[in-house]
């Protein structure tokens, strides 16, 4: 049964004793002898309850205390039953402390204990030990081994102290930023975290390859970030960075020129990194590049601008027909019902005609106006390009390879002078395909077509 810590009572002790008074071998009285031993048994008092309190501090800290005479290989004191998991009951011995030792670490301490045995002095390690329960438990242990003059041991002994639970949260915590940092380093998003005074305290690997893009430098642990900035770019930086410290959460899309002359388009986030108190210790920022979709936005603008423009020249080619054409096409009409009717004399024939003329004329000018409208419109729309004429009259002969076989026709191009060009590649393969038809449509069993 364990002993408990209690108060230790005022009290008087006395020892008495009682010798016996003899005469001619006879006891005839005795004699008493008294003196005070309370400060003998005080002493006594306070030294178990201050190795009673010695050994509830080691189970409170997990720590125990052996003692082995290494002449005699017994030992000579042991408080460590607690962090061994033994029962009173156990016999310590430096076999027993041994047989403990877990086997992966047996001959690794064996060759440490047979070091100090050798040198002396005090040895520091970290193993495990098996208890009788299985449990598998990990110990700190510092030891001493104390030589005599011939350099032969004669005691060791030492201090253990159960780590186990230290050693699994140092895994765990390990396990945890290993975790963290896969995905800090792994992410499609930049991370940059600073101090109150914005001093750069980490970052992953995408933000600074950001950085040597966009600053022309990487980023250093250490150093502020505003010096990563233009002048211009600094006054909006220190207003918003004012803003996250106060508390609040910035969100914003931002974009940089970079070399080559391309725009790369960021969207940024900076929040304020409080501990548990609330208080502001820094800031994080994370950005994510949303080039490709800002420049898909621009685009589908574009896009609608241009079908909002391509409504408005329909509306303006409606108008044309419905009031431009009308007249003309009226007039042909009427001449031409003139005409069927017949009974006309020369000379009324003659004006008919005459005015048919004019009609068809003025038909004629209004359908070229309504195309050079539409080839103005499409050539505003269109975009140019580098184009190679070789592989453009490549692709028309094979797709019109049937109309050339049929009509005989050998097409001759050279291009030695001029193969490549920046224009318009619908304009280019328009008359390319136009020039092409109409000589397979001649009949001619040779058309030599020279670009210069």
């Amino acid at each position: 049964m364990e002993e408990e810590y209690s108060e230790i009572p005022v009290e008087n002790w006395e020892e008495i004793t009682f010798n016996p008074i003899l005469e001619n071998g006879k006891v005839i009285g005795a004699a008493c002898y008294s003196r005070n031993i309370t400060e003998q048994r005080l002493n006594i008092e306070h030294l178990r309850q201050a190795k009673l309190l010695l050994s509830e501090a080691q189970q409170l800290a997990k720590v125990g205390n052996w003692n082995v005479d290494m002449v005699k290989m017994k030992s000579t004191g042991l408080r460590a039953q607690g962090l061994l998991g033994v029962d009173a009951d156990f016999e310590p011995s430096f076999e027993a402390f041994i047989a403990m030792l877990h086997p992966d670490d047996r001959n690794r301490i064996l060759e440490r204990i047979k070091k100090a045995q050798e040198e002396g002095g005090v040895t520091e390690d970290e193993f495990r030990i098996v208890r009788p329960d299985g449990q598998v438990r990990i110990l700190n242990g510092q030891t001493r081994c104390v030589l005599d003059g011939e350099g032969k041991p004669l005691r060791m002994y030492g201090i253990s102290h159960d780590i186990t639970d230290r050693k699994l949260a140092e895994a765990s915590l390990q396990k945890s930023e290993a975790n963290l940092s896969t995905i800090f380093n792994n992410t499609d998003e930049g991370f940059l975290l600073l101090d109150t005074h914005l001093t750069i305290l980490s970052f992953n690997a995408v933000a600074n390859d950001w950085a040597n893009l966009l600053f022309g430098k990487s980023y250093q642990e250490g150093s502020n970030m505003v010096s990563y900035f233009v002048e211009e770019r600094k006054e909006e930086l220190t207003r918003r960075i004012k803003t996250v410290l106060d508390g609040n959460v910035v969100d914003y899309e931002t974009y940089y020129d970079v070399e080559g002359g391309t725009i790369k388009w960021y969207n940024v986030r900076e929040y304020p990194v409080r501990n548990e108190q609330g208080e502001v210790l820094g800031i994080c920022i994370a950005a994510s590049d949303i080039t490709e979709k800002k420049n898909s936005e621009l685009e589908k603008d574009k896009m609608t601008a241009e079908i909002i423009q391509r409504n408005k020249d329909l509306e303006q080619f409606a108008y044309i027909v419905s009031h431009n054409l009308r007249a003309p096409v009226a007039n042909i009409i009427g001449f031409a019902d003139v005409l069927q009717e017949g009974g006309m004399d020369y000379e009324d024939t003659k004006e008919v005609m005459e005015g048919l003329g004019v009609s068809v004329k003025r038909l004629d000018n209004i359908i070229g106006d309504l195309n050079q409208i539409l080839q103005v419109k499409r050539e505003i729309n269109e975009i140019k390009e580098h184009i190679r004429f070789s592989e453009i009259v490549n692709d028309i002969t094979q797709s019109i390879s049937n109309l050339i076989e049929k009509e005989k026709v050998e097409i001759i191009t050279d291009f030695t002078q001029v193969d490549e060009m920046c224009t318009l590649k619908a304009t280019s393969t328009a008359f390319f395909t136009t020039s092409f038809q109409t000589a397979s449509n001649t009949g001619s069993p040779t058309w030599h077509l020279s670009l210069k």
